[in-house]
């Protein structure tokens, strides 16, 4: 028999060939209807006009920052793009939910990672039932994920040392790091919240300032004497007149961010020889754990770092020096 190609059919079996041709329009036909449909559904959905009113009242009726609203709003929409399927708030089903985490879980995703994404799924329905009055899921029943717990990890005192020596205060970026230091170290303020600090904020006599913290709550931080003079001798260094506490180098300064000091963090620890993975968070932690090994009370640390609840706060015992653990359990059970 020989070769068979596309020649060979239509000179013998015309009929079959243009079959053929039929069945390959229809396909093509059939996927350009099917494209149709998608795009017909996506411009149907009640879902983003119905994100941009939720997105309002978070941001002007409950009063969360920009930040915050945007990253529920970037989850949101992540979420539903593997929903396709899902046009309303009322299509969404506890399958659904089952199949996202399966998703997110073959992709990389953690449990911490996941749960976040549960957190903005519930608010979103939350508002959907309550404010647009809509027949959805109860955000109740939508499981989190397990979350293992760790041990929270700080600075100890001999890492606290390494880390401030290798800051050459007699440099512009040395001195306002030292100085950015003493604040997460001595107020425990989330770095967000120290980056927001203007220079007026700070109330210098009475060793304080008020910001606003997560979730838009106000609290009040306090300043030791030592932190103080520390940014003292950094603002005098300044010739700016911007009002940001923390700013950028250059002929035109401006607010410090996040992102311009994650290398700066991981140079200074490598310099220190510390090992862990050094992060402002991390000095936060170191704070909480300072005040718990001193004695302070629970309530008053869950005050001071602005915690909504205390459980949050417990988990600094987790990071508590194992040896002090071991010489109050032979201390009170004597």
């Amino acid at each position: 028999m020989g070769k068979w190609d596309d020649k060979t059919i239509h000179m013998q079996e015309p009929k079959f060939y243009n079959l053929l041709k039929v069945m390959e329009r229809h396909d093509k036909t059939a996927d350009a209807s099917a494209r149709a449909v998608q795009r017909l559904k996506a411009d149907q959905s009640a879902l983003p006009p119905l994100l941009a009113k939720c997105a309002d009242y978070w941001r002007y009726d409950e009063e969360l920052a920009g930040e915050t609203v945007a990253k529920y709003v970037t989850t949101l929409n992540r979420l539903f793009r593997d929903l396709p399927h899902v046009l309303s708030p009322a299509d969404l089903r506890l399958d659904d939910i089952t199949e996202l985490k399966k998703t997110m879980k073959q992709r990389g995703v953690g449990p911490s990672g996941i749960n976040s994404a549960v957190f903005a799924l519930r608010k979103f329905l939350t508002y959907c039932r309550d404010v647009q009055k809509l027949k959805v899921l109860d955000p109740k029943e939508i499981q989190k994920a397990r979350e293992l717990r760790r041990e929270v990890v700080y600075l100890d005192r001999q890492e606290l040392i390494s880390f401030f020596r290798t800051m050459n205060v007699k440099t512009k970026r040395g001195l306002r790091m030292r100085t950015l230091v003493h604040v997460l170290l001595t107020t425990g303020m989330r770095i967000s919240e120290a980056l927001s600090l203007n220079r007026d904020d700070i109330d210098w006599e009475r060793k304080e300032a008020v910001i606003i913290g997560k979730g838009s709550k106000q609290r009040t931080v306090y300043f030791t004497d030592e932190c103080l003079r520390w940014l003292k001798v950094y603002l005098s260094m300044r010739a700016d007149g911007n009002h940001a506490l923390f700013v950028t180098f250059g002929s035109r300064p401006k607010r410090l961010q996040r992102y311009d000091l994650s290398k700066s963090f991981r140079h200074y620890a490598r310099l220190a020889g510390i090992n862990k993975r050094l992060t402002p968070n991390i000095l936060r932690h170191t704070f909480g754990t300072i005040l718990m090994e001193n004695g302070a009370p629970l309530p008053h640390i869950q005050k001071l770092l602005g915690h909504s609840d205390i459980k949050t706060t417990a988990k600094y015992y987790l990071g508590a020096d194992k040896e002090a653990v071991k010489k109050s359990h032979e201390r009170y059970l004597r």
